[in-house]
């Protein structure tokens, strides 16, 4: 059992600085990089109205990111 009230959410290969801005702007505090999880967000555990609120903005945020990503994927691969 762990004693936290936080949890590690992998975000594919994301950055986790440019996730938390994502999320900033809807009004949504995590943490950015934490130590070397320069992929993973350090989400706290709070009211299960704020939790409610992050599970309903975690999909539109990822693929924010990732129409982000894809094409600077595509141009270093040309």
């Amino acid at each position: 059992p762990s004693g936290t009230n936080f949890v590690f959410v992998d975000l594919g290969g994301l950055d986790a600085d440019q996730f938390r801005d994502r999320m900033a702007a809807r009004n949504i505090l995590v943490r950015g990089v934490y130590r070397d999880y320069t992929s993973w967000s350090r989400v706290s555990m709070g009211r299960i109205e704020d939790v409610e609120r992050y599970v309903a903005a975690l999909p539109a945020v990822l693929d924010e990111l990732q129409a982000f990503i894809d094409p600077l994927t595509r141009l270093a691969r040309a």
